[in-house]
């Protein structure tokens, strides 16, 4: 069931937004959330840690090609 939400968000954003990878960091960056939630970081592969950067460095670069200064 823990891994269902991160399934849907997956699906929904990239549904939504009509881009897969925006589904995909919204997903990876879900489920690493959740994970460190519940106390289970650990469990988290060095591969997940990576993409999460790389996937929050793509949405600072996005916005920022976007113009949308956080």
């Amino acid at each position: 069931m823990k891994e269902s939400a991160p399934a849907a968000l997956t699906f929904l954003t990239a549904l939504l937004t009509g881009n897969l990878i925006n589904g995909m960091a919204i997903g990876t960056l879900s489920y690493t959330t959740m994970a460190l939630a519940t106390g289970r970081a650990r469990t988290i592969s060095p591969v997940v840690w990576g993409l999460c950067v790389i996937f929050i460095m793509f949405f600072i670069v996005s916005a920022h090609m976007h113009g949308h200064h956080a």
